[in-house]
């Protein structure tokens, strides 16, 4: 989906954002659910994912910045 978006040059939305967390998240959830507990105990399972999805949605934002910067400079 990402590459879509990229590659077609669409205006991206905050909607558009969000769904490319989503597409992130599992990446971040699997590692965060095995490292969590060893910090945290069973509170470390529970934090697992939201602290996942923030952090795909932040790197979903982040990837998102870079493209519109280089989109800026193409114009």
């Amino acid at each position: 989906m990402g590459v879509e978006i990229f590659s077609q040059r669409q205006r991206i939305s905050p909607k558009t954002i969000n769904e490319m967390g989503d597409k992130y998240s599992p990446w971040v959830l699997i590692p965060l659910t095995l490292l969590l507990p060893l910090r945290f105990g069973i509170m470390g399972v529970l934090l697992a994912g939201p602290v996942a999805d923030f952090s795909a949605f932040m790197l979903s934002v982040v990837l998102v910045g870079i493209e519109l910067k280089k989109q800026k400079n193409d114009m």
